[in-house]
């Protein structure tokens, strides 16, 4: 599947992905800069409103410009007069070698700590190219049981966002049907059915699916919470920075949840970004402030570069393990990353395509796939598990990753823990 409107340039040695022609300014002063030059339309705003009482910190309003030229020399001139002015990013989801660009033109030689990484230029022509996949590698899997973890207390008030594909609206299979009532997603927050699009060649798209696999494995692991799942990633598998951005302060903002204290924010997506970037930023730290943990999927490429918003401060970052627990050859690793889960050969709920036999594979339920972003919804379910016994999110956090052994440039394995290891098995 070819990518579409999206631009790419190296930074420090890291493709970086962006809409064409768009910048992004922040604060009105920068808004002015960018309305005056050649060819710049009326902006998008987006603004933050502090809801009375809140004690969130108010934010400068946000305007994404289209048909602006060069939009990487009108950022390096706003920063250079002081104007906070960027590029609109594009993250890529997570499913192994699937939607990102990059994969298969790993920067890094077989193991990405040498002391020399990169090559003289490891990325020849274009990324977009025969390393994209055009069809899913999930693969099908038959299912004559049903899986979950067992019931625990204190799981009605828990509450997971994930902003992904969506998630599948018709022929879902247990668990994921306590999600769907008459047609619609429980929760106040769905914004388009996760599709199973087979972009016209009869197959189904890297991407499909990927939104209803990850609300599985959450559902699967703390059965009986509460997931919002919008729909922020397209059907090429990318996410613009703008819309992650607008989606994450808008469920702040608009916070139809028991306590947002006790709120887990999935992001099974990433990429790189060009110096320093606010969007996403501020809008992460937004949820970080209202009292919600924010989990990213590290990255595929087997690198050692940081990928955001996964490597954003204060983000638990999750890196993929094995069933044995050994390091997935794809997954991304370094400082930034906090934790590391099982990420290779996950199953959970995907489409039952039985009443569309013209689509391939053939889907009956449940798939199975790799990629960090699964592992990342497994460190979710397991946080929101020890809410149980911790009062908030954060709390649970910390109770997760704390006592357990760390393992060079992946952070906490989860894995070690014999509790923890009976539930990793549901998912396998």
């Amino acid at each position: 599947m070819p990518i579409t409107n999206v631009s790419a340039l190296t930074i420090d040695g890291q493709l970086v992905y962006y809409r064409p022609e768009q910048v992004i300014a922040i604060g009105d002063p920068a808004r002015d800069f960018v309305d005056g030059l050649p060819g710049s339309t009326d902006p998008n705003v987006s603004t933050f409103d502090v809801p009375d009482g809140s004690n969130l910190s108010p934010r400068p309003p946000a305007y994404r410009f289209t048909g602006v030229p060069e939009p990487h020399a009108v950022v390096a001139e706003a920063r250079s007069r002081g104007l906070r002015v960027q590029l609109n990013h594009v993250f890529f989801a997570h499913g192994c070698c699937g939607c990102d660009p990059c994969c298969g033109a790993n920067p890094f030689d077989a193991d990405p700590f040498n002391a020399s990484s990169f090559d003289a230029n490891p990325f020849n022509a274009s990324p977009f190219n025969a390393s994209q996949l055009d069809r899913t590698n999930a693969e099908p899997i038959a299912r004559s049981e049903t899986l979950v973890a067992p019931e625990a207390a204190a799981r009605a008030d828990v509450t997971v966002w994930v902003l992904d594909t969506g998630i599948a609206k018709d022929g879902l299979p247990t668990p994921l049907d306590p999600l769907v009532v008459g047609g619609t997603v429980r929760g106040p927050r769905v914004d388009g059915p996760d599709d199973v699009p087979g972009g016209g060649d009869d197959w189904v798209d890297p991407v499909a699916g990927h939104g209803t696999f990850i609300a599985g494995i959450i559902e699967r692991l703390v059965p009986g919470c509460r997931i919002d799942v919008l729909h922020t990633i397209d059907a090429e598998g990318a996410a613009e920075e703008w819309e992650v951005a607008d989606a994450i302060e808008q469920l702040v903002i608009g916070a139809q949840v028991p306590d947002l204290k006790r709120t887990i924010l999935n992001l099974s997506f990433g990429g790189g970004l060009s110096h320093e970037t606010w969007r996403v930023a501020d809008a992460v730290a937004t949820a970080q402030e209202a009292g919600v943990v924010v989990v990213a999927s590290a990255g595929n490429e087997g690198s050692c570069a940081p990928t955001y918003p996964a490597a954003l401060p204060g983000v638990t970052a999750v890196g993929a393990l094995d069933g044995d627990g050994h390091p997935a050859p794809f997954t991304n690793r370094g400082s930034w990353v906090a934790a590391s889960a099982l990420g290779v050969d996950i199953v959970s709920t995907f489409f039952d395509l039985a009443g569309q036999p013209n689509l391939q594979p053939p889907f009956s339920g449940w798939a199975q796939w790799s990629g960090t972003s699964f592992a990342a919804p497994v460190v979710v379910g397991l946080i929101a598990r020890e809410m149980a016994n911790h009062g908030t999110a954060v709390d649970a956090r910390d109770a997760l990753l704390s006592g357990r052994p760390e393992m060079p440039c992946l952070g906490v394995r989860v894995h070690d823990d014999p509790d923890v290891q009976s539930l990793l098995d549901l998912m396998s």
